[in-house]
């Protein structure tokens, strides 16, 4: 939640994007280079003052690969001699040099060390060779300055554990409809600088009209509602069957079988999969099911033209808000189609979209690599409850429903669709809004410690984060008396 938390979004890591080649004589987009001593799957990467952290590079690939550089976007962080600290599995491992041979690791030692008070970003890049071609893997790392700042200050008041708090009798059974997003105290003095920016700003850089006008959209500092049918822990033989027994992929570029193992730590206990036991909330783009799908039209592609997809050679301006072709509609439903043409769109839309809002305001989540949440509780409630006024769309599925409230640092306030001013290149209208459902997106996941509170729809128990109430009171009152009423 912190604005120096960054985290990297694993569409970035995922093997799909092996097949995606940067250039003719590159290997890929995202590489099997991969970091393997970060805390959880999603690479949060936080480092304080004069911080020492090794990271272990291990080679995934079936050859040795030979390390030709290693570089620093930011000078604040430099790259030293591997001095293994905590997170080290073995000291017996050298660092990183030239060579690296397949399923071995090396050590990469960076150290922080801020000339000033701000929070910076920088991106550490590896460049090797493999099979005579050239590839990188780069990864993101930030960094909190010298001085501790107010808002580090109230931060350090929140716990790890929730407090048990029974709904206010005073408005149970009375819903309230509050229409204005609750702010946080974390906006004040706020840099505004936030998660993905340099990625949105490259692209509307470019001159691709879709991405400046996302830039245009407000980016929101509060909190906001989520529903979801897992509670924080979910026992494992209650979990999706590729989460107990794992699942495989064919590499499109390889033709060899990946296997993605079933979840259990590394003493081999078995993980549940509730929202806590997974750190959070994750977007479409990790989901398995739409892995299989876009690795299947890969596969599929290459066996059409004796190439594999190149999304560097696909247009980007000319990407329509949503495919209108019957085809398109049907491939989020796992439908391949045989014609080469709309193979291509349909690949370049979901390689090109995740973190589009005009893409992701069409009603096709598949593969997208946003969060959806809103703003309204009373909204949540009826989403969750199955009690959408004036309609009898199917809306969650029966048995234990949850809401969390999350803290969001930049999330995209959706605009109505009669919203002149930030209305999004042709999207007809924004999803649900017909529901009045007040969207604020979050580009990439939600970790567990954004959760604040949490509640069963069925129960007077709401759970609040320990130390909520002592650095947010304002908010804390706010959540607690809409999280009330709609008990019974």
């Amino acid at each position: 939640m912190k604005n120096y938390k960054i985290f990297i979004l694993v569409m970035f890591l995922s093997l799909i994007f092996s097949s995606c080649k940067k250039d003719s004589n590159s290997e890929s987009v995202a590489s099997k280079l991969q970091i393997i001593n970060l805390s959880g799957n999603f690479g949060l990467i936080t480092m304080s003052y004069k911080f020492k952290r090794t990271f272990e590079l291990q080679n995934f690939y079936s050859e040795k690969i030979i390390i030709k550089n290693i570089t620093i976007s930011n000078s604040n962080f430099k790259l030293e001699s591997p001095n293994p600290d905590t997170t080290v599995t073995s000291n017996e491992i050298q660092s990183c040099s030239s060579e690296l041979e397949s399923e071995k690791k090396c050590l990469l030692s960076v150290i922080f060390q801020p000339s000033n008070t701000n929070f910076e970003i920088g991106f550490i890049e590896v460049d090797y060779e493999i099979n005579g071609g050239i590839s990188s893997f780069k990864f993101q790392i930030s960094g909190q300055g010298k001085e501790e700042t107010e808002t580090h200050k109230l931060l350090s008041q929140l716990g790890n554990k929730f407090i048990i708090k029974f709904a206010d009798y005073n408005v149970k059974g009375k819903p309230i409809a509050e229409n204005k997003f609750i702010k946080s105290i974390l906006e004040k003095n706020h840099s505004r600088k936030f998660v993905y920016d340099d990625f949105f700003q490259d692209k509307a850089n470019k001159g691709h009209e879709v991405w400046d006008l996302q830039l245009k959209v407000p980016r929101v500092i509060g909190y906001v509602f989520r529903s979801d049918t897992r509670g924080p822990s979910v026992q494992f033989k209650d979990c999706l069957d590729e989460w107990q027994n794992g699942y495989k992929l064919n590499d499109p570029m390889t033709g060899t079988e990946v296997e993605y193992k079933k979840q259990v730590d590394k003493f081999g206990n078995k993980i549940n999969c509730g929202v806590e036991d997974v750190g959070g909330f994750w977007p479409r783009t990790t989901f398995p099911n739409d892995l299989k799908y876009i690795n299947e039209m890969l596969i599929r592609y290459k066996k059409m033209t004796g190439e594999d997809f190149d999304i560097t050679k696909q247009p980007i301006d000319d990407l329509p808000e949503a495919p209108n072709s019957k085809d398109f509609k049907k491939s989020n439903r796992g439908y391949i189609p045989t014609d080469f043409g709309k193979m291509t769109l349909i690949l370049n839309w979901y390689l090109q979209n995740q973190l589009n809002l005009s893409a992701h305001v069409h009603e096709n989540y598949d593969f997208k690599g946003f969060i959806s949440t809103s703003y309204q509780a009373k909204f949540v409630h009826d989403w969750a409850s199955r009690t959408i006024e004036g309609t009898s769309t199917y809306i969650m599925p029966k048995g234990s429903r949850w809401i969390y409230v999350i803290y969001t640092e930049g999330g995209f306030e959706m605009p109505e669709s009669n919203d002149p001013d930030y209305k999004i290149t042709k999207a007809p209208k924004i999803k649900f809004v017909k529901y009045d459902n007040k969207e604020v997106v979050i580009a990439g996941g939600v970790p567990w410690e954004d959760i604040m509170a949490y509640t069963e729809m069925d129960s007077n128990k709401i759970f609040f984060r320990e130390g909520f109430d002592k650095m947010d009171y304002k908010a804390y009152k706010k959540i607690y008396r809409l999280l009330s009423s709609f008990k019974k």
